[in-house]
């Protein structure tokens, strides 16, 4: 008997070394994601996020209980369809929104999450927040670019159509000399 306590007792400590190797490994993750990761409780207040999130929103750490839902998603309507797809399916987006930090910057992200629940079962949301900056200025670029090539093909079609009519004036004029 004292044997088997032994053997317990030894697969509880390394049960309990697994579970803080596993929750210091998920910790690192946590921190060093290159996205912004947030939880957010049933109210969708934000709980816990980490160092990207938290310069994404333009925030620090003991501010982030500040954060409100019109930072985190501040079109009410996208908002609204994340919230019914995570009831549907348990996950919403991904999706583009422009986050607006108390600084008055903007920051252009691209949002999806996954409903989840805590250890004591209440529901929480994880808000994955993806820097869109670079892809929405690309996007930007190519919406000025393919306007510069409509303004120049509205010309151009312009200027052809005056060169058609002049060209039949002259026309028309030299037949009317030519008689």
């Amino acid at each position: 008997a004292n044997a088997a306590l032994q053997r317990l007792l030894t697969e509880r400590d390394q049960a309990r070394e697994q579970e803080l190797a596993a929750t210091s490994r998920f910790r690192e993750l946590f921190e060093n994601a290159p996205v912004g990761l947030v939880l957010l409780d049933a109210r969708f207040r934000p709980v816990l996020a980490n160092q990207t999130a938290l310069l994404m929103l333009g925030v620090d750490a003991d501010q982030l209980p500040s954060v409100t839902r019109e930072q985190l998603a501040p079109d009410p309507t996208l908002f609204e369809a994340h919230r019914l797809e995570l009831q549907v399916r348990g996950t919403f987006g991904p999706s583009s929104t422009t986050l607006q930090m108390p600084s008055g910057e903007s920051l252009s992200v691209i949002l999806s999450g996954l409903a989840a629940r805590s250890a004591n079962g209440d529901p929480h949301v994880w808000v994955f927040m993806q820097d869109n900056t670079v892809q929405a200025a690309s996007e930007q670029t190519l919406r000025a670019y393919l306007a510069e090539i409509e303004l120049q093909a509205a010309e151009l079609a312009e200027a052809r159509d005056v060169a058609v009519a002049a060209t039949a004036a002259k026309g028309s004029f030299l037949a009317m000399m030519s008689h």
